[in-house]
């Protein structure tokens, strides 16, 4: 039974915040992907930060990404509440190297440590929490 966890453990991609917090993504992904149905890409990242940031690819409108997050975050423990998000024009592809073929979240190891260093997640101030 060990061995099993260990293994799924391994495989499991997952965002350390600054506080030490270490965060599966793939599940708030999921909630906030399901309140979008126009976001082509939705995906958590936040390596090395205090909070996490959204970065949301396709046709949406910001209004419509605060209020996915308005509804997920109270849902979830402080530490894992999406405080920021980014709406990006362009959706990740293998030519970009930020998606890979087998990535069920679309998300590469590389742009989960890339874009907790850029500047798309700090233009908008954090989302209210509750």
């Amino acid at each position: 039974m060990f061995g099993k966890l260990a293994d799924q453990w391994a495989d499991q991609d997952l965002i350390i915040l600054n506080s030490g917090h270490n965060i599966a993504p793939e599940p708030i992904e999921e909630k906030i992907a399901r309140l979008i149905p126009a976001a082509q890409q939705v995906v958590v990242v936040g390596n090395g930060r205090g909070y996490l940031c959204a970065l949301v690819t396709g046709a949406v409108e910001s209004a419509a990404v605060q209020a996915a997050l308005d509804a997920v975050n109270p849902e979830l423990p402080h530490y894992r509440q999406v405080r920021n998000f980014a709406v990006l024009p362009d959706a990740f592809t293998p030519e970009s190297g930020l998606l890979t073929a087998m990535a069920k979240s679309g998300a590469t190891p590389s742009m989960r440590n890339m874009f907790p260093k850029s500047t798309a997640c700090t233009i908008r101030k954090p989302a209210a929490t509750r």
